[in-house]
């Protein structure tokens, strides 16, 4: 682990509620206890202090407690909490609406037609606003409806791919010194996908989310639906300082000022294996008295936090941090894995939350006063190891199965650097190929073609952007390639974007700014500097005309030749 010292280990273990709930302690529930006793003695680091909860959904029973309600900041595993509905929102200011339209001829109280009810992106459109809805409708000039009633609900809390799915992964903010957020591995990517960021564990496309939906509206999304209850608007610390969650760096990247407990973060990322519904986590169903009397009744808490389609592109998401991402290390044998990694900036908290098709688990590592937690190359997240300690032991003799999808999925090909249907000119971007093959639902799939890509010429001499003099010079010749149409303006201290060499360069920024190229040299989108108008062959001379005195101007010249003419019909005897 690097320095010595206590360090704290607490993770909550669920499995996702998809069944009827039972009462009791099973036989099962005592071995599991007994493993992860011995898990702990002999598994952790000799001093250590180790937190931890384990509870099966599927049964409501607490199987294992210690420790579980320790308060630690989430980092980058709170990313997809507080961001998940600016993905379904398109902009901060716009609001919701849900349209009734009818089509048909009134008579009396009798609608003769059809009722069309249009969604409009609501989110959190529940059992009370769809209440109010009915309320509405019931309140229109007729009682009877001699026709159907359509429900369009394909733009209610949806991801896209297209709009609100490509994101630029550049700073979101400059100060004479610094940028701010920095990511952990200090590159910025350019236009990336949400699934890239997420896998990717990339700091400024959350912090530019939560801007655009509001501090407001993801906090109240993050506590209200996702459980998070420990968040704070307004929090008066020991030092009398005023401090509050409802900021882009609480939210976006994790640093809350109590933190949450690793029990209220299983129960946040179950709910993406458990088709959008947030179940709360409980250590306990009921108590009786020796004479079976219910004495204490813990009923559980739950509601629909988000669509199943968004939920499983969460989980598709998830998915690919495990495989691709910064999560590979969390990979079990056989056994299909979700998971989201986090850090915070000075290294003094480690997490890992993940899934399967059958349990939920979060990890936090750290000291108990706040150390930096030390890593070698060769030394893996800590929180990682002990995650998968423990989730081998559950999933012993368990089938591997895929989480379960939702209907009407479909697969197609979007442009990778805009997410929408790819042009003609995407085919030609310098990169190469610059498609993907994504599942959606289809409802979501885009109908817009790519507009990112635009066609420029290339100088085949130097490979670079061909100025006016390429085409002209003696044996040279350009080729089209398509560069990405995307605005950027850095301070002169300089931010290097990856995909920046591939962008053009803009000629209308601010005095005092410039468009940041790679450090690649050789850059395509920098202008032909070999080329210039020295390069042009001279022109050839124009011949002069004789001169044989006759004409001293145009009129003269045409004079002449007339009188020529004349003369010659003269002398052959002919009149005109």
């Amino acid at each position: 682990m690097g320095k010595s010292g206590l360090w704290s280990i607490i993770w909550v273990l669920s499995l996702i509620p998809c069944i009827s709930f039972a009462q009791g302690v099973s036989p099962e529930t005592n071995i599991l206890s007994s493993q992860l006793d011995t898990l702990i003695k002999y598994q952790l680091p000799e001093g250590s202090n180790v937190s931890i909860s384990v509870y099966d959904l599927t049964a409501n029973e607490a199987l294992y407690d210690y420790q579980a309600d320790k308060l630690s900041r989430p980092a980058s595993t709170m990313k997809l909490l507080t961001t998940i509905t600016a993905l379904a929102r398109p902009e901060a200011d716009e609001p919701f609406s849900t349209e009734v339209w009818y089509k048909g001829v009134i008579e009396r109280d009798t609608l003769k037609g059809d009722i069309y009810v249009v969604g409009g992106f609501d989110p959190e459109f529940d059992d009370e606003a769809l209440d109010s809805l009915v309320s509405g409708v019931v309140r229109l000039p007729f009682s009877v409806v001699q026709g159907k009633v359509y429900g369009d609900v394909s733009m209610k809390d949806s991801l896209y791919w297209g709009s609100g799915w490509l994101w630029d992964d550049t700073p979101y903010s400059f100060t004479d010194s610094a940028t701010w957020p920095k990511n952990l591995d200090s590159t910025y990517r350019g236009l990336v996908s949400v699934e890239e960021a997420v896998a990717q564990s990339i700091n400024t496309v959350p912090v530019k989310l939560v801007a655009q939906m509001t501090p407001e509206y993801s906090y109240s999304f993050a506590k209200d639906k996702m459980g998070l209850s420990t968040l704070v608007s307004s929090y008066q610390s020991n030092t009398g300082e005023e401090l509050s969650d409802v900021n882009l760096w609480a939210l976006a990247l994790g640093s809350l000022t109590r933190g949450v407990t690793v029990r209220s973060m299983t129960a946040a990322y179950a709910s993406f294996a458990n088709e959008g519904v947030w179940r709360e986590a409980r250590t306990y169903t009921v108590v009786k008295d020796a004479n079976g009397q219910i004495i204490l009744d813990n009923t559980q808490d739950s509601h629909v936090a988000m669509k199943d389609m968004t939920a499983w592109y969460i989980t598709d998401m998830l998915e690919t941090t495990v495989q691709t991402g910064t999560g590979t290390a969390a990979q079990l044998e056989n056994m299909t894995v979700a998971g989201k990694t986090g850090t915070t900036s000075r290294d003094f908290d480690r997490w890992f939350a993940g899934y399967t098709p059958y349990y939920t688990s979060a990890v936090w590592c750290g000291y108990n006063d706040p150390e930096e937690i030390v890593l070698t190359d060769s030394e893996t997240n800590p929180a990682i190891v002990m995650w998968k300690k423990v989730m081998e032991q559950v999933h012993q003799n368990l089938k591997n199965k895929a989480f379960k999808q939702p209907a009407n999925l479909v697969e197609v090909t979007v442009c990778r650097d805009s997410g929408l249907l790819p042009s003609d000119a995407c085919a030609l971007d310098p990169r190469g190929e610059r498609t993907v093959r994504v599942t959606l639902s289809a409802h979501d799939v885009p109908t817009e073609t790519c507009n990112v890509h635009k066609e420029v010429e290339i100088c085949n001499a130097s490979g670079h952007v061909a100025n006016e003099y390429c085409a002209q010079v003696p044996g040279n010749s350009t080729h089209k390639a398509a560069l990405l149409d995307v605005s950027r303006a850095f301070p002169k201290n300089g931010v290097v974007v990856l995909d920046q060499a591939y962008a053009i360069l803009s000629d209308t920024l601010p005095a005092g700014y410039y468009a940041a190229v790679s450090p690649d040299v050789d850059a395509i989108n920098v202008e032909c500097y070999i080329h210039s108008e020295d390069d042009l062959p001279e022109p050839e001379p124009e011949e002069d005309e004789e001169d044989d005195g006759t004409a001293d101007s145009d009129e003269d010249d045409a004079q002449g030749v007339i009188d020529r003419i004349l003369n010659t019909w003269t002398n052959a005897g002919s009149n005109p």
